[in-house]
């Protein structure tokens, strides 16, 4: 059996196909991949891959920092 945190998650997926797997729509973040974007501490990166989560988070290479994944309302679109 599911506990806790996961249990209502499953719950709550269950009947959003957006959430199940796992991709955000672009108009949802205003983030698209291939975008590039700057965030306070990294610098400008470019938008890898853009994901549905609460809240939304893309996975962004930043060339000083490397690779993160980043809530999307932390980025700002260049």
């Amino acid at each position: 059996p599911a506990f806790g945190r996961a249990a209502s998650r499953a719950t709550w997926d269950a009947g959003d196909p957006e959430a199940v797997h796992g991709a955000a729509t672009p108009a949802s973040t205003g983030l698209q991949p291939g975008m590039r974007v700057l965030h306070p501490k990294f610098g400008e990166g470019r938008v890898e891959e853009v994901e549905a989560a609460s809240p939304p988070r893309a996975t962004v290479f930043f060339p000083e920092a490397g690779r993160k994944r980043i809530v999307a309302s932390f980025l700002q679109p260049l």
